[in-house]
């Protein structure tokens, strides 16, 4: 099966990289707006039978979302068999679980909704805290990517004496995970989140 990667406009450095990688060629399209601000695009590849790849980080999605749903249809009518979204950053994870009456589980409504769209999901270091796996909300195959070695052996090479400092303590567990891989020094601090507020920080 013929197998071609697109991607987003800021993603085309990585896009170069994964395409060296996985000899999968980047394929041609074009985005753009309206004047009015409606996203546009243009697949410029016969997608007949094609197995298609999407780099998109879904950073700032609200922007995004919709631009993904029109490329996944799309690729749909161009012919395309499969669809896999490649979300190096994945969205709405952190609001999984209803906090104040009236508020929803984004994550879940999410993922229901783009599962719509896509064949599969490929995310890395999601925000998985109440929810505890991928397989929770969606109902496709997921797959989840660790960047804690490359982390580590980062700041191994890189850096003098290094402490590290967690922002809150739903990062313990990778804070922890990075320190452990070469015995680092690490703290963890308490978040005080008072909504309609600024965040602070009270102790380690």
């Amino acid at each position: 099966m013929n197998k071609i990667l697109f991607h987003f406009p800021e993603n085309s450095s990585l896009a170069k990289s994964i395409s060296q990688f996985s000899k999968i060629r980047i394929g041609n399209i074009e985005f753009g707006r309206f004047p009015d601000g409606e996203s546009k695009l243009r697949i410029l590849e016969n997608l007949n039978g094609s197995e298609v790849y999407i780099l998109c980080s879904l950073d700032r999605p609200d922007s995004k979302i919709v631009a993904l749903i029109f490329f996944c249809e799309t690729a749909r009518s161009l012919g395309a068999v499969k669809i896999h979204l490649i979300a190096p950053y994945l969205c709405y994870m952190r609001q999984d679980k209803i906090f104040r009456f009236g508020e929803g589980v984004n994550a879940k409504f999410f993922a229901k909704f783009i599962s719509r769209y896509i064949d599969s999901i490929l995310t890395i270091d999601p925000h998985l805290h109440r929810i505890h796996n991928l397989e929770e909300i969606f109902n496709i195959p997921s797959k989840v990517l660790h960047s804690t070695k490359l982390f580590a052996e980062y700041i191994q090479n890189n850096v003098s004496n290094p402490i590290l400092i967690g922002p809150d303590s739903e990062s313990d567990q990778w804070v922890r995970e990075v320190a452990d891989i070469h015995d680092l020094p690490f703290m963890v601090l308490e978040k005080n989140t008072k909504r309609r507020q600024r965040c602070g920080y009270q102790r380690a």
